[in-house]
């Protein structure tokens, strides 16, 4: 049995004022889902971005320096790679997650390993996953 997911009380009342039907259709897909969302915050590290556009150089000087590890959880920044011939191009580093630094998975998520995404800038926007055991 899964566990039942309980909507916030502001989220509740939202959906009940716009419509009681809307908060029971609500409730049955959360029952229904075949498995629990998972909710990711993100906090900014540096005040300044680790790559700056030219503009952004000629203005403002040097990018910030790195303050997270290359094995932290992150969305942009330096990625973490173990394959000494993986090519870049067309690729850019989206962001990663390192499954040891997830405070409550849900069932069935790794306890460790990284999962990373990179997303192929040309063409039809497609990515590239990896993952390191």
């Amino acid at each position: 049995m899964r566990p039942s997911l309980e909507l916030p009380t502001e989220l509740r009342q939202l959906l009940r004022s716009r419509s009681a039907e809307l908060l029971a259709d609500v409730e049955r897909f959360l029952a229904d889902a075949p498995r629990r969302c998972t909710y990711i915050r993100s906090e900014r590290a540096a005040r300044a971005p680790l790559r700056r556009s030219w503009l952004g150089r000629l203005l403002a000087g040097d990018a910030a320096k790195p303050v997270l590890a290359p094995v932290d959880s992150k969305f942009g920044g330096v990625p973490y790679v173990e394959e000494a011939d993986l090519t870049w191009e067309p690729y850019a580093f989206l962001g990663q997650i390192n499954f040891a630094q997830v405070e409550d998975p849900p069932p069935g998520m790794p306890r460790r390993g990284l999962f990373a995404l990179d997303f192929a800038e040309a063409g039809a926007g497609s990515f590239r996953v990896r993952w390191y055991p």
